[in-house]
């Protein structure tokens, strides 16, 4: 079945919200990853930071959110 929302099609309508969402997704967890590049950056200047910002741990909660997203379908 395929009905009309607003003159566009059903099917086409439903497969941009889709891929908006998956953008939206993929720059959030992009966004993610680069604000932590540039945390490593910082601490591989400043000491004090390596005490408080651990990279390994922040790959590894970006890894599960990506897998979390995968799972649901958004990416």
């Amino acid at each position: 079945m395929t009905g009309k929302v607003l003159g566009v099609n059903s099917p086409y309508l439903a497969m941009l919200l889709h891929q908006n969402r998956r953008r939206f997704v993929l720059r959030k967890l992009r966004n993610l990853w680069y604000t932590d590049l540039f945390l490593l950056k910082l601490t591989y200047q400043q000491k004090w930071l390596r005490d408080y910002f651990s990279f390994d741990r922040r790959y590894q909660y970006i890894r599960q959110l990506t897998e979390h997203e995968q799972q649901r379908g958004r990416v």
